[in-house]
This record gives structure tokens, C-alpha cells and sequence, in this order.
């Protein structure tokens, strides 16, 4: 089966399934609400950090000052009705059967350059595996970027290790702990991985 599949929208829920747990990864082009969920998007990066060019607004604030306007943002775009009512239509256009699917909410992930500006809401995942941290084997993860990507500003995938079994932390490792964590740092995990991390 081949690694990387490009398709435009709809497919069938049970080809796309098939397809994803047996270890493709499907990516789907001209999905017209995700473009729409996109611009909305950068609508509310630009207006929360007041700049033309919102890859460079690191540069602009205050470390404790970027990651309260990150918390704002994030919260404004996991909270409103137009992230799930754009995103809902998009899984519909893509040929999800939502009566069928349970969802998370959406997460607009932030990720500054360099570890300066760092902090728990806009921390980076190491390599993982989510089934280590979740436990769930039938978890679907949508990804899309809002701005351009690139070599240096992208997400990476390591397929060789699907099939291998690696030592990890997960044993150790507790969901409860890393809300312990932020609760008591002010919502800061930065001293307990965010997730069960490989050790070889």
C-alpha cells in the first residue's frame, strides 16, 4: 500500500478507514470549508496579535505577553461556533459520516521559532505515538496548516517505526500528572512531558 495518498474530496468513510489503519497517510486537496476554516483563522491570529505578518509575531512581544495573547486566541478559536461549523462542513465534504464519529474539540497549535517564547500552551510534542498517552487505536487525526509550509515549518512522520515496537515512557507516564502539573505551575507543564516520549 502505498505511504502517501492525494485525493479530492469525497471518498467513502470505509475506503478512508481502511486506507488510514493500515498506514497511509491521506492527504485531501481543495476541501472548500477547510480553506474557508484557514482564512478564518488567520482572521483571528492577525486581529489577536495586531501584525501584517503573524509568523513573525514572536518577535513583536514579550515572552509572558505572546503566550497570554497565544492562551486568548487558542481559547476564542477552540470555543467558537465558526471553527466547528466550518470544520464540521469540511469532514462532510471529505465524506465523513458524522452521526458515526465522536470528535475532540479543534486545537489551533502554535509553534514560535526557538524555545525562548515557549510555554505549556504552545508547547512542541516530541516524537510520540498517541495510542502511548490515549490508549485509543481507532483515533483519526486532521492536520492542516494555515500558513505555507516548508522545509523548516512542518510536521514529520517516521513510518518506518509503525510496525516496531519502541520503549517508551508510557508506563510511568499519567494523563492525571500532567494536569497536576499545570494546575499547580499556573498552567504551565513545562516540568512533565506533555506525552509519553520514546526512550530508544
Amino acid at each position: 500500500m502505498e505511504l502517501v495518498r492525494h485525493f479530492s474530496p469525497p471518498i467513502e468513510e470505509a475506503h478512508r478507514a481502511e486506507l488510514i489503519y493500515h498506514g497511509t497517510i491521506v492527504i485531501f486537496e481543495r476541501v472548500p470549508a477547510m480553506r474557508e476554516l484557514c482564512v478564518f483563522a488567520d482572521e483571528l491570529i492577525r486581529s489577536t496579535f495586531g501584525t501584517a505578518d503573524p509568523t513573525t509575531a514572536q518577535f513583536e512581544y514579550e515572552p509572558s505577553e505572546y503566550l497570554a495573547l497565544v492562551a486568548r486566541l487558542q481559547a476564542t478559536f477552540k470555543n467558537h461556533s465558526e471553527s466547528r461549523k466550518l470544520f464540521t462542513r469540511a469532514l462532510r465534504q471529505i465524506g465523513v459520516e458524522l452521526e458515526l464519529t465522536y470528535w475532540d474539540k479543534l486545537c489551533l497549535r502554535v509553534l514560535p521559532h526557538g524555545a525562548i517564547h515557549g510555554g505549556d500552551v504552545i508547547s512542541g510534542v516530541g516524537m510520540h505515538r498517541d495510542t502511548w498517552g490515549s490508549n485509543l487505536h481507532q483515533q483519526t487525526n486532521w492536520w492542516a496548516p494555515v500558513y505555507p509550509l516548508s522545509r523548516d515549518r512542518t510536521i514529520a512522520f517516521y513510518p518506518e517505526y509503525w510496525t516496531t515496537p519502541l520503549e517508551n515512557t508510557s508506563g510511568s507516564w499519567s494523563v492525571a500528572q500532567l494536569h497536576m502539573h499545570r494546575k499547580r505551575l499556573g498552567g504551565s507543564a513545562a516540568s512533565y512531558p506533555i506525552a509519553p516520549e520514546p526512550t530508544e
